[in-house]
């Protein structure tokens, strides 16, 4: 995208912990060369914090979350989803390292500056000016070394749910016991265009497969995510979304990406390991209980049936 597609150059994410560093040091700094959205200034009043998350983040060339203990508590359950679910965002992420914290395997993949040192940081912030002045090269959606590779999930075309999903839980339970079964590799799910199988799919890949919030939707009640959710132990190793209706969305483009992914980013030949793939909404998953040797990758392929007319 050029940049006159964003309203914002980056957005910083942060702690409220850590508001007088972030507001007082890098705020000023920032600005001195780009465009800056900041929630104490730009979020809209009245509005859900996620929502408001999800607008930051979509509207800024860059994203730059300030890592601290208090960052991975208040904020990060939040910025996971909207991560997971946008390339661009991980594409575009510029994280720091303010404070010593364990990050989550999603975020160990990505390089970030190191602002620990006070002595360091003017030094390590012009690495960081770098990397927002950077050009992405065109077409670099699916070459850029910020894609992810497992364990994060790639979704390489998210879904755009509507509002108003609800229900599907007896749907959900069937795929979740199908995908920990261990019966059968391929589960297609074929249904007349319009009655939702890109949705269902993508509500419980997020939700019961992955555990995370999906975005404009409330919780579960306790018992129904208990039926639904997939047993952390039994979770894939990663997460490939495609769907073939996009323009560019290609078989071969599938194909490269495919490979690109389950490799690791190696693209010499790997054996074992657990891969769940979604073409069209669709997830393949873990090895059949037991299996012996190379794991086998597992399909759920959600497929639109034709109807003739008379």
């Amino acid at each position: 995208m050029s940049d006159e597609t964003f309203e914002y150059d980056v957005f910083i994410s942060y702690s409220h912990d850590d508001k007088e560093w972030v507001r007082g040091w890098l705020l000023p700094r920032l600005e001195d060369r780009f465009r800056v959205c900041i929630d104490c200034r730009d979020f809209r009043v009245g509005v859900p914090s996620i929502e408001n998350m999800e607008w930051a983040v979509e509207s800024s060339r860059h994203t730059l979350p300030v890592y601290t203990p208090s960052w991975l508590e208040s904020v990060w359950t939040g910025f996971e989803g909207i991560l997971t679910l946008t390339v661009d965002v991980q594409r575009g992420l510029v994280p720091v390292m303010l404070e010593d914290c364990e990050l989550p395997l999603r975020l160990k993949a990505f390089t970030w500056a190191d602002f620990r040192q006070e002595e360091d940081r003017e030094a390590q912030f012009e690495r960081v000016v770098t990397a927002i002045e950077e050009e992405q090269p065109k077409g670099s959606s699916l070459q850029g070394a910020m894609l992810p590779l497992p364990p994060q999930s790639h979704f390489v075309h998210p879904y755009p749910l509507q509002q108003h999903f609800t229900g599907r839980v007896a749907e959900r339970e069937m795929l979740t016991q199908w995908l920990t079964g261990g019966r059968d590799d391929v589960f297609a799910l074929i249904a007349i265009g319009g009655m939702g199988k890109s949705a269902l799919t993508w509500v419980w890949t997020l939700r019961d497969v992955l555990g995370l919030p999906v975005p404009g939707l409330a919780n579960d009640p306790p018992e129904v995510a208990e039926r639904c959710r997939v047993p952390e132990d039994a979770r894939p190793d990663g997460v490939l979304w495609w769907s073939f209706y996009e323009a560019e969305a290609s078989f071969e483009a599938f194909l490269d990406e495919a490979v690109r992914y389950v490799s690791g980013g190696d693209m010499r030949h790997r054996s074992g390991g657990r891969w769940v793939e979604a073409r069209e909404g669709a997830v393949p998953a873990c090895p059949a209980a037991g299996a012996q040797g190379p794991a086998r990758a597992r399909w759920f392929r959600a497929r639109t049936a034709g109807v003739r007319g008379p």
